[in-house]
């Protein structure tokens, strides 16, 4: 049975995409899997075999240490293959690899984007140093066998023959019915996630204030500041808001299941303009129909499922949602469609095919 390690010393033991999806696809096949992570100790988890690094204190001390630990784990451990998602495991990942031992690198983010909106970096170092990544990234990468990347526009950055683009499409109950379209005199909306100003909550509230319709929004998550809840709560809109702070994942979708029409409206900043929102799968898991923002790749992906608007315009959102108040048919024409799209195709029972295709073309 052939070892393989999955390493992260950044995401936690319960990671979505590593431990629930991938690792969980691959525990069906026959490997002897193992996830290094920063877990309390050796043991098994939920049924994965978990092996303890760190903890870890700072950034510094987790890529010294960290890289440290890993090194010397895989050396003891000899997998035939090891799988990593942290762009800072790059190095010690040439250097398990020159062991002889096969790589694939997960690229969840697009790293050298993100660091062009990282504040606590300084401004004058954001370009240069953006650009130093992507250069390390790409040398790196030209010694593993595989990269996997969770979008489309990180995969242009990598060879073609060898980058598998692995979508974080939800997990989904096969058996799982649409929930049913309430009749009632309010429109229930819902936004579920961080209330940011990158998120474009203040938008939103303030385009409640224009709407003409009867609606409420059920507002869930943690806000990023006092200063900007206070800024929101200044909005006419706000009287609109029921806002129930942060929630489990459970209680999320009790909310969404009860609501009419999901909510998302980010703005058009250079790293969600070709993301994936999971929340607008999970709307459509419910059979939701959605307002959201009108970027080229979400309404490529969700075309037919929402009304599309500029985010940064409150008075687009505030006329989608008049629009959707006033005709259930569409309303119910879109949550079917959007629940078709991850029934048949945008769900992780799809997308993990291409994962277990990979390993056994790399482990044969």
């Amino acid at each position: 049975m052939k070892r393989i390690l999955h390493i992260s010393t950044v995401h936690p033991s319960h990671d979505n995409r590593i431990h629930y999806k991938e690792c969980r696809s691959l525990s069906t096949e026959d490997y002897d899997l193992k996830l290094l992570l920063q877990v309390e100790k050796d043991g098994m988890l939920d049924g994965l075999d978990h092996i303890k690094l760190g903890p870890f204190s700072g950034r510094l001390n987790r890529f010294v240490k960290g890289s440290w630990e890993v090194w010397s784990k895989v050396r003891k451990l000899k997998p035939a293959l090891i799988h990593f998602h942290d762009p800072e495991l790059m190095f010690v990942a040439v250097c398990i690899r020159l062991l002889g031992v096969k790589v694939v690198y997960d690229v969840h983010e697009d790293l050298p984007k993100q660091l062009l909106y990282k504040k606590w970096i300084p401004k004058i170092v954001r370009y240069p140093l953006s650009g130093l990544v992507r250069i390390l990234e790409a040398f790196c990468s030209s010694f593993f066998q595989a990269i996997v990347v969770a979008t489309e526009d990180i995969a242009q950055k990598f060879p073609e023959s060898k980058t598998v683009v692995l979508r974080n499409f939800p997990l989904i109950d096969l058996e799982l019915e649409p929930s049913k379209h309430l009749p009632r005199e309010e429109l229930n909306l819902i936004y579920a996630g961080g209330l940011t100003k990158v998120r474009g909550i203040a938008e939103l509230i303030e385009a409640l204030g224009q709407v003409k319709s009867e609606v409420r929004l059920t507002l869930i998550g943690k806000w990023s500041s006092e200063e900007y809840r206070l800024h929101c709560e200044s909005f006419v809109g706000y009287s609109k808001v029921d806002y129930l702070g942060f929630m489990t994942m459970k209680e999320v979708y009790e909310h969404i299941a009860n609501a009419d029409v999901g909510i998302g409206t980010l703005k058009p900043i250079r790293n969600y303009l070709t993301s994936l929102p999971v929340k607008a799968f999970e709307y459509m898991l419910q059979g939701k129909p959605m307002i959201l923002s009108n970027f080229d790749y979400w309404q490529h992906m969700f075309w037919g499922t929402a009304h599309f608007v500029d985010p940064n315009r409150p008075e687009e959102i505030a006329h989608a949602i008049d629009a959707l108040a006033s005709d259930p048919e569409k309303r119910r024409s879109m949550g079917e469609v959007g629940f078709a799209k991850v029934r048949d195709e945008y769900n992780w029972e799809v997308e993990s095919q291409k994962l277990l295709d990979l390993y056994k073309r790399l482990l044969p």
